[in-house]
């Protein structure tokens, strides 16, 4: 069974890979590190995967006696990270981000976007703030998350195949009834994606 993923502080990281914390600051800049997870402004948390990274990286230059820039190309082949350059979460992850956007769709159609707040997301979700910012970059992230969700959830029950004429009559009336459904949903999130943008 794995360990959950360990959070340090940018000295702790230090540290543990024994760098310096402007060396951490460099990688960071250089893109050779994915970017922390940020539960402030002024606070960042590291993950037990920016220290592979670090060691891969001191691996590289010591063992292989690689430069930087062809170290950044290597690791850029590695895929470890999403759109955002941040650490892409492990597959187990997906359960429990899953679980936040399905809270956040029903919070954002109750209180509308400018009241919904990360705090009340992550309580309701029973998650810590940590793993929120692990996940996703701010609340507008959140929110298009929803939206796709959403939009996705509606073509998949609205868009059943159809193998012949016959079908046809039934595949609308379901594709019809489904949108139905879903419409409420699709209605109240596009009347919040001013607010968002």
């Amino acid at each position: 069974m794995k360990q959950p993923a360990t959070y340090y502080r940018i000295s702790e990281l230090a540290r543990h890979s024994s760098i310096p914390v402007s060396t951490v600051k460099f990688y960071l800049r250089e893109n050779l590190l994915p970017r922390p997870v940020k539960t402030s402004k002024t606070m960042a948390f590291y993950t037990s995967e920016h220290l592979k990274r670090i060691q891969l990286i001191k691996k590289m230059q010591q063992k292989k006696k690689l430069p930087l820039e062809l170290i950044k190309k290597n690791l850029k082949k590695m895929k470890t990270t999403n759109k955002d350059g941040m650490y892409k979460p492990p597959a187990k992850f997906s359960r429990v981000r899953d679980t936040i956007i399905e809270v956040a769709i029903n919070t954002f159609r109750k209180k509308g976007y400018a009241d919904t707040t990360i705090d009340y997301i992550v309580s309701a979700a029973h998650v810590s703030k940590t793993t929120f910012y692990f996940l996703f970059k701010d609340k507008k992230t959140l929110f298009i998350n929803c939206f796709e969700k959403i939009f996705i959830d509606t073509h998949k029950k609205t868009w059943g195949s159809v193998k012949s004429k016959k079908d046809f009559p039934k595949v609308l009336k379901k594709r019809l009834r489904a949108f139905y459904e879903e419409y409420p949903k699709w209605s109240d999130m596009m009347n919040m994606l001013g607010e968002s943008l």
